[in-house]
């Protein structure tokens, strides 16, 4: 179901006598409730509606609102007695894109629901994870710089986390979720960093925490030294689709997976604008963050210092290199 079709057909229909301006189409009629998208006349609006009992009707204020959309409750006049009705609407033409994945994900969460309550649920939870996408990202995409650091990310869970440990280790991702490194394994955590200059490579560290070990928790960082070529390499598209397909067969890992991408801001609708670069890998290195590693922790903050940002160079890092097969049987021991 192409909801951009839909939308488009609507548009070039003229309201004749519709509630509130509104003119709309169901979709998903085996769902537990009636789902509609639908076009606000004259401003051609774009709506997603979802129409159901009154007693689950959200309270205003649980109403998550960010760039891009609003939620809106409504009793329209064809509602039957006892239901209303919940409009996400669109609210900026530059979003449009980011929109139809929106509406789109909200309905795949929605139709398999039992419910109404159930239904309003999900609703809410997949906006509100909607939100903190907008929060973070923009109708554009991601930025060069962004784009790289994902390609990192995904090159370390398709390469060594889930040869080593399976699909239900994609939940150790968990750098999308803000902790302070990106992997989070029982006493192992891995902070990746991607890189494309050729020397005197250096890699932005962000808060004290990021490179803090302890004797509890061991502390690598993983650098991936990248060349981008235009019409060679891996793309960062073709990345994600292998990982995709390698969590195909285990719904609950895939679902963790899309969340991840979501919450980074990388969206299928922007497809098109990561077709180019492709990476090479030119060279990668795992470091133990210990003893005399170059860093700055909290003991060496003063009282009332934070959000500390800095740069460690990759020259600095490498007498604390690890061989590959060393780190991975550590990775190994974390599974077992």
């Amino acid at each position: 179901m192409n909801f951009d079709d839909i939308w488009s057909s609507i548009e070039k229909d003229k309201a004749q006598g519709s509630a509130a301006g509104i003119i709309r189409r169901r979709i998903l009629p085996d769902a537990c409730c009636d789902l509609f998208l639908g076009v606000e006349k004259p401003s051609n609006t774009r709506i997603f509606l979802l129409r159901v009992e009154n007693g689950n009707i959200p309270a205003v204020k649980l109403l998550p609102q960010a760039r891009g959309f609003e939620v809106r409750l409504l009793t329209l006049p064809d509602d039957p007695p006892g239901h209303s009705s919940v409009l996400l609407l669109q609210t900026n033409e530059t979003f449009r894109d980011i929109f139809t994945s929106l509406t789109a994900d909200v309905a795949s969460h929605i139709a398999p629901t039992k419910d109404h309550k159930t239904a309003v649920e999900k609703f809410l939870a997949r906006l509100k994870r909607w939100q903190q996408f907008l929060e973070r990202s923009g109708p554009e995409g991601l930025g060069d710089e962004a784009q790289r650091g994902l390609f990192g990310e995904l090159w370390f869970i398709r390469h060594y986390l889930l040869p080593m440990a399976g699909a239900q280790a994609v939940a150790a991702w968990t750098g999308p979720s803000m902790t302070a490194q990106d992997f989070q394994l029982p006493g192992l955590a891995v902070e990746v960093k991607t890189t494309t200059a050729k020397e005197h490579q250096k890699l932005p560290i962000t808060g004290e925490k990021q490179l803090e070990s302890s004797p509890q928790l061991r502390v690598f960082l993983f650098h991936l030294s990248l060349t981008a070529q235009r019409d060679t390499g891996m793309t960062l598209v073709e990345l994600v689709d292998s990982v995709r397909a390698l969590l195909a067969s285990t719904p609950l890992s895939l679902s963790i997976f899309e969340d991840a991408l979501l919450a980074l801001g990388y969206l299928d609708a922007h497809a098109n604008r990561y077709a180019h670069p492709g990476y090479l890998i030119r060279e990668h290195h795992f470091c133990e963050v210990k003893d005399d590693f170059p860093r700055i922790v909290g003991d060496d903050l003063r009282d009332g210092v934070g959000d500390v940002a800095y740069s460690v160079s990759v020259a600095a890092c490498l007498p604390y290199e690890v061989k590959e097969s060393e780190f991975l049987s550590i990775l190994q021991a974390c599974q077992t």
